[in-house]
């Protein structure tokens, strides 16, 4: 693939050396966007991807198994923090790892509002 740029004016094509240095920070922006986790996503979608990924009756079991705060914190919220210490539990309980919750962020922040 050739590679320009605007220069003065006109359209030119970089040099190999250019191409290399904005491929490299093309490649560089895409690993920092599929690393992104939000701090924070909608509760109906994180419910949504919590499904789609096999885990919601593991979580809903948990959370109507254990005492009531946590059943209060499930359904009160409108949206969850990923570093919230109820969900941290819950996790933990549940053997999902930092890496699966993550991911489960990831997917909640991709689904369209409803």
């Amino acid at each position: 693939m050739t590679l320009t740029k605007l220069l003065d004016g006109a359209v030119v094509t970089m040099t190999p050396g250019e191409e290399a240095q904005t491929t490299a920070a093309w490649a560089a922006a895409d690993a920092a966007r599929a690393a992104y986790v939000p701090p924070e996503v909608p509760a109906l979608q994180l419910r949504r991807a919590a499904r789609a990924l096999g885990q919601y009756a593991a979580i809903v079991s948990y959370i109507t198994t254990n005492n009531g705060d946590v059943l209060d914190w499930w359904q009160s919220k409108s949206t969850i923090r990923r570093d919230d210490p109820t969900l941290a539990t819950i996790a933990a309980a549940l053997g999902v790892s930092s890496n699966a919750l993550n991911t489960l962020f990831r997917n909640a922040a991709a689904l369209p509002p409803q």
